[in-house]
């Protein structure tokens, strides 16, 4: 009896120094290898402000930096077993906590659009051939020898996330910024491979043009990036309104067709259009007048779209107004 329990006393002492140990080495030198093993998968410098070991087989990164492409004040992880019996990395679950995510994408002289490497200026006698090949540069202590880890995240979790995007396009210029993101998103591997990948999203819609300023989106549906396939249903509701618009996205082979319905009371349109002080227009002096009957506006509504370079245009409506108060209760 004695022996079992000094042998359970030992073996608990044993699994107390283990731990502390793995702790302790992961402060020590997990930094270093995280950020070489994310620079060799992703081909981009990464920071890792400070490491901790999360019990059993995870870590917590604070000020976490990919450079051009992530920051967030937090990332809480936690490892698969499965990662020491294969030659991919595989993550059970990561938070991300108040991640900011910029994407921003410049059209070329060609017309071709993209995604600039660094915010420096290029020297005029290099800057269309730069544009024209789009190419990912490898940073300074990035090993291009290397060759890249597969990282594969069965769940990612986004807590109070930032994205913003920009499109510069000449004249048609496009941006909007989400605030307040939470994001759950199942199976994404990186670098990116053919798999369906299940999201869930909910935001604030910020920078973006009225009526739909500070409205709240919501989204859910499944999307394949590298095979540009896309089966997703989305909501924007106006804040304090019970209306809004909802959209439904279906892309196959980066081909996109949307469909969906605006329904929106017209009084909040005119009270931004003043807010705005905007000249007066024949949109103005309808929206004013179907404003003072309280009459609402739905309709349908239809484009098509690429779903790598998302543009708003040729879109046809279809429906009415609805005035719901002008009969005498």
């Amino acid at each position: 009896m004695n022996f079992l329990k000094n042998f359970l006393i030992f073996l608990f002492i044993l699994i107390v120094l283990l731990f502390v140990g793995a702790g302790g080495y992961m402060h020590f030198y997990g930094k270093s290898f995280l950020q070489s093993s994310l620079q060799t998968a992703i081909q981009r410098n990464v920071d890792v402000g400070e490491l901790f070991y999360q019990f059993p087989f995870g870590f917590r990164v604070r000020n976490f930096n990919v450079e051009g492409v992530l920051q967030a004040k937090e990332v809480r992880g936690q490892i698969s077993l499965e990662s020491a019996f294969s030659r991919e990395i595989q993550i059970t679950s990561v938070h991300l906590i108040e991640p900011i995510v910029t994407v921003e994408k410049i059209a070329a002289l060609s017309g071709v659009e993209t995604v600039p490497e660094t915010t420096s200026e290029p020297d005029s006698s290099s800057k269309k051939e730069e544009v024209s090949k789009p190419e990912i540069v490898l940073r300074k202590g990035v090993g291009e020898a290397k060759k890249r880890i597969k990282i594969r995240f069965n769940h990612i979790f986004v807590e109070d996330g930032q994205v913003s995007y920009i499109r510069e396009s000449g004249d048609k210029d496009f941006s909007f910024r989400l605030e307040d993101v939470d994001l759950k998103v199942d199976h994404f591997v990186f670098p990116m491979e053919s798999v369906e990948t299940a999201f869930q999203i909910s935001a604030v819609l910020k920078e973006v043009k009225d009526p739909f300023l500070g409205s709240v989106i919501e989204g859910e549906g499944m999307v394949n990036v590298v095979q540009k396939d896309m089966d997703g249903t989305f909501q924007l509701i106006q804040a304090g309104q019970d209306s809004g618009l909802t959209a439904h996205m279906v892309s196959k082979n980066n081909n996109m067709v949307v469909d969906g319905q605006v329904n929106m009371n017209s009084s909040v349109l005119a009270s931004k259009a003043q807010k705005k002080e905007e000249s007066l227009s024949v949109d103005n002096l309808i929206f004013g007048a179907l404003s003072s009957m309280g009459i609402e506006i739905e309709a349908q509504f239809s484009f098509e779209t690429k779903m790598d370079d998302f543009r708003i245009e040729n879109i046809s409506f279809s429906g009415g107004v609805g005035a719901k108060n002008l009969l005498p209760q």
